[in-house]
């Protein structure tokens, strides 16, 4: 029993190395067959899958590169960057909030 746990973790091992792009498209063929799906519309499945993953993590890497530095720099209307602490919001928000008026 030892022997079948070890070799069952190195597979765990050796598929969770591959990443999600390539395990979860595996599974999802394999929980299709078990499930009593045919060969081909379990694998393209499973392909359809591997796809929308890889397009996803394109997706979020185009974002964090292109609106990451925007987000992390805030700039007042005047241009200049805003800090958090000891600067007011953008005038139409101050202005809105403000008692004065």
């Amino acid at each position: 029993m030892d022997g079948f746990s070890a070799a069952l973790g190195a597979v765990s091992s050796y598929l969770s190395d591959l990443g999600a792009s390539i395990t979860l498209p595996f599974l999802i063929v394999l929980f299709g067959l078990i499930l009593g799906q045919k060969f081909t519309p379990a694998l393209r499945a499973g392909l359809l899958i591997g796809v929308g993953f890889i397009g996803l993590n394109l997706v979020m890497g185009l974002m964090a590169t292109q609106v990451g530095p925007a987000a992390r720099s805030p700039a007042c209307p005047s241009g200049s960057p805003a800090s958090a602490a000891g600067r007011s919001p953008p005038w139409p928000w101050r202005r809105s909030t403000s008692s004065t008026g």
